[in-house]
């Protein structure tokens, strides 16, 4: 059973850019509570600002308070203001998307995007979720942080890895070489490469990738990891030096 405080934290981690607006009644199966509970929570966020009412089609979505709160998460995160010029850099050097990410629970959480020029891009955006197994920044920070993976290795399509022997010995390769890459492991047209990123401890704290059409990178992938390894380790300088 979870307290009050939990199941109002539930509630909220059930928006997303995805489903931005639910109904009272989806809420109430996402959370597994009645309806009558689910609406009390919901009162409760909405005095408060946390969430907000659609009057037209009864749905819910976040209120100003999350974003209020969420732009002093972004000022405090220094980690984000440090990654900004490289990602920028990387980018720009690369042509294609970066991300700066971390994993949360079963998830990849982006804290950080630029955002490429080029036509065909990469369907993400900052807090969006990807799975850790078949992402390059999730399998880089499975590799490092050496956490047990909490979620079945599913498969999205036909190159994604489900099977745990062959999952553990890419997990050792990337280790070994010092970046992951995933080709077409979550979407069949995605390719992208992740090096992670230290902090002065010399443990893992983040990763940053590159990720762009696989016909668009194939020419370039040996350089473009090149760049991302030292970008990372740009970053990590960045960390040690401000630590």
């Amino acid at each position: 059973m979870y307290s009050t405080l939990e199941n109002s934290l539930r509630l909220l981690k059930c928006f997303t850019s995805e489903e931005p607006e639910i109904s009272l009644t989806n809420l109430a199966k996402k959370l597994n509570l009645g309806v009558s509970t689910t609406h009390r929570l919901l009162k409760t966020l909405e005095s408060e600002g946390f969430v907000l009412q659609n009057t037209t089609n009864q749905t819910y979505s976040l209120g100003v308070s999350v974003l209020a709160l969420t732009n002093t998460v972004t000022s405090q995160m220094k980690i984000i203001k440090d990654a900004n010029p490289v990602l920028k850099d990387l980018t720009t050097s690369t042509g294609e998307s970066s991300h700066l990410g971390i994993i949360e629970g079963t998830s990849v959480i982006y804290l950080q995007k630029i955002e490429c020029y080029l036509p065909l891009k990469i369907d993400s955006h900052l807090g969006k979720r990807t799975p850790i197994h078949c992402t390059s920044i999730g399998q880089v920070l499975l590799a490092y942080q050496q956490k047990p993976l909490e979620a079945a290795l599913k498969k999205y399509t036909k190159q994604t890895i489900t099977d745990p022997t062959r999952f553990q010995e890419k997990l050792a390769q990337i280790r070994r070489q010092g970046y992951a890459i995933s080709n077409q492991e979550w979407d069949e047209e995605i390719w992208s490469v992740a090096a992670p990123v230290y902090n002065a401890k010399k443990e893992v704290i983040a990763a940053i990738d590159i990720s762009g059409p696989v016909k668009r990178v194939t020419t370039s992938q040996q350089d473009t990891i090149k760049k991302v390894i030292q970008a990372a380790q740009a970053l990590s300088d960045k960390i040690k030096l401000r630590s």
